[in-house]
C-alpha cells in the first residue's frame, strides 16, 4: 500500500470515530448554549422522530450544520468557579 494510500485509511479510520451523539457534541462544543428551537433535527414524525435524529451518532460537522440551522439560546444554568462566585446565569 503506498504512503499517500495509507494516511488517507488513517484519515478514513480516524474520522468515522469521531461520532458522537448531539447532546455530547452540545456539551463539548457550546456547553453555554441549548437548543431552544431544533429545526435542525427530524421533527417530522413527533417526539420519538426527534429522540432518534437527537441520539443518532454524527460527525462534527453535521452537528454544526445542523446547530446552525436551529434557534439556539443560552443556557440559564447557573455555574460556580467557586461557592462564592456566579458565572452567567
Amino acid at each position: 500500500m503506498s504512503k499517500s494510500r495509507h494516511r488517507f485509511c488513517g484519515f478514513i479510520r480516524r474520522y468515522r470515530i469521531m461520532k458522537k451523539s448531539s447532546e455530547e457534541w452540545l456539551q463539548e462544543l457550546y456547553p453555554e448554549y441549548e437548543v431552544l428551537d431544533p429545526d435542525g433535527w427530524d421533527r417530522t414524525h413527533g417526539q420519538e422522530a426527534f429522540d432518534m435524529s437527537w441520539n443518532e451518532l454524527i460527525t462534527k460537522d453535521e452537528f454544526n450544520r445542523r446547530f446552525c440551522m436551529s434557534t439556539v439560546g443560552p443556557s440559564y444554568k447557573v455555574r460556580f468557579k467557586n461557592k462564592n462566585d456566579v458565572i452567567g446565569l
